[in-house]
């Protein structure tokens, strides 16, 4: 998951949190401020209407108050005596609603409640007031429907959803602006991060910035100047070599060449010696050159189409006398041609490297084994041999330079340890890669993996 989405999920899902917790407590303050309200107001009506029946109980003022409260809406008004009887009632009350409103008078804690009965389709409020008269004592009680309250409750409820999904919306493009604000700077450090890693060591962000992201910015910038002033320091010391190094060694390589025709036979052989050091030596720092200018991105390449069957038999013909030398012998199997575009003399280096590093490790009289297949994209290039194999641990290094995955017999052994390092440059600047493994029974393999040139 993209470090942007991670953000924008995070505030996102405060701010929803936020708000939901926000809109729950505005709505139940809401609520129980309306209801308090209510019950107050009821409340306050059944003490004054209980003084006034203690100043003159009579029907008339029953009669008044009852008017007074059938004005407030769907009202039911009961006058209790003390020991529950109903002495006066609105019409419509039947003995079983009075007698339910004596019992919520016994069971009530308080004066006024709101009352999910089962009876009403909505919250009712009952209220009641106990008084004495000169003619007896007894309560008051009213049983009123909170439709006023309910509108009001919906209201609430449709406001608090309002406000809840407008913040979302604002808290949806804040989370926008913020995610943008924080992750496009990474996203150019990121860029330019990648054309550095890929060798441009020009590019740079030359921020302003004062924060920790500024000073990142810095430091990257430094670290390019830093590897371009390497990067042009190694072209010069490559320079050098190869003049300082090259020149000298082609007279020693020249003249020992000389000698050999007009010493004796002792002295014969060590100018062949000298001769033979000065040539490995040659190629080494040809290698070493080489290799420098691939991982830089800098070896010129002429790549063209190359039948790859054709071509493999080819080089297995050059590759003939080395391994009659050795007591090697070469088999190439073709299962399907296949055509790929790259360039020959590298390609043939390649190959050239790993035929040479399994000579150089394989016994005696052992087949190596060059084997061509393809499917609808790629094209294989497969090496076998019937060596010892390459150690499990060994295995993710052996193309790295100078690696020698047998230290015991590296001075035995003649090579730079350069030869694979080079096999996966020149295969990775044709767009292809590289594996390699132990095979089941004895030996190694190793596999050239090329884009296929399709029609």
């Amino acid at each position: 998951m993209k470090l942007s989405l991670r953000i924008a999920l995070l505030f996102f899902s405060v701010i929803l949190l936020l708000l939901v917790v926000m809109g729950a407590a505005f709505y139940e303050l809401s609520r129980q401020f309306y209801e308090d309200r209510l019950l107050h107001d009821v409340s306050d009506r059944m003490t004054a209407h209980g003084r006034v029946l203690e100043q003159d109980d009579h029907d008339g003022a029953f009669a008044h108050i009852q008017t007074m409260e059938e004005a407030q809406g769907e009202v039911a008004f009961v006058q209790f005596s003390s020991d529950g009887g109903a002495v006066r009632s609105s019409d419509s009350l039947t003995p079983a609603d009075t007698a339910r409103y004596w019992d919520w008078i016994e069971r009530s804690e308080s004066d006024a409640a709101l009352t999910e009965a089962s009876t009403h389709n909505e919250p009712h409020v009952y209220a009641y007031h106990e008084f004495e008269t000169d003619r007896a004592d007894g309560y008051l009680f009213v049983d009123q429907a909170s439709g006023e309250f309910a509108a009001t409750r919906e209201t609430l409820i449709y406001l608090t959803g309002v406000t809840t999904f407008l913040g979302l919306l604002l808290a949806g493009g804040l989370t926008m602006l913020l995610t943008r604000w924080i992750t496009n700077p990474l996203t150019q450090i990121r860029s330019v991060s990648r054309r550095i890693a890929q060798g441009d060591f020009t590019s740079e962000l030359a921020w302003k910035r004062t924060d920790e992201i500024g000073d990142l910015s810095r430091s990257i910038d430094q670290m390019a100047g830093r590897l371009a002033a390497y990067q042009a320091s190694r072209k010069r010391l490559l320079a050098n070599i190869s003049h300082d190094l090259r020149t000298p060694l082609t007279y020693v390589k020249g003249y020992s060449s000389l000698l050999k025709g007009k010493l004796e036979a002792d002295e014969r052989k060590q100018a062949e010696v000298i001769h033979r050091e000065a040539a490995r030596m040659e190629k080494l720092v040809t290698d070493i050159v080489d290799l420098t200018k691939m991982e830089e991105g800098a070896l010129s390449v002429n790549p063209d189409t190359i039948q790859l069957c054709p071509f493999l038999h080819e080089i297995a013909r050059h590759h003939q006398l080395l391994a009659e030398e050795t007591g090697h012998r070469i088999q190439v199997i073709c299962q399907k041609d296949s055509t790929v575009y790259a360039d020959p003399a590298r390609l043939e280096q390649a190959l050239f490297n790993l035929f040479q590093n399994a000579v150089r490790y394989t016994p005696a009289g052992t087949v190596i084994t060059w084997e061509i297949s393809c499917d609808e994209i790629r094209s294989f290039i497969l090496l076998q041999d019937e060596g010892p194999g390459i150690q499990p641990d060994k295995l993710p290094h052996i193309w790295d330079r100078f690696y020698r995955a047998d230290e015991a017999r590296s001075s035995a052994v003649p090579g730079s340890g350069l030869g694979l390092a080079i096999v996966r440059q020149i295969v990775l600047a044709s767009g292809g890669q590289v594996a390699a493994g132990n095979r089941n029974g004895s030996g190694a393999w190793f596999r050239i993996e090329l884009p296929s040139l399709t029609d």
